[in-house]
């Protein structure tokens, strides 16, 4: 049990880290092509309402 909460520990700090990463970046990126934060953060909750349903998906297990 002790080994599988460290390995969900270690996937969450992971996925932080990368989200905590990529985030400014892409928002950066955005703001700099476009120069509108209305379309920075439009775009913003787009690739999070996308990201959503996939998470929701993976965590629900399969009956077999």
């Amino acid at each position: 049990m002790g080994n599988k909460v460290g390995l969900g520990l270690g996937v969450y700090n992971l996925a932080n880290f990368v989200g905590m990463a990529l985030g400014p970046a892409i928002s950066s990126k955005i703001l700099d092509a476009t120069h509108s934060y209305g379309l920075a953060f439009l775009s913003s909750l787009i690739l999070v309402g996308l990201i959503f349903p996939l998470l929701f998906r993976l965590t629900i297990p399969k009956n077999q």
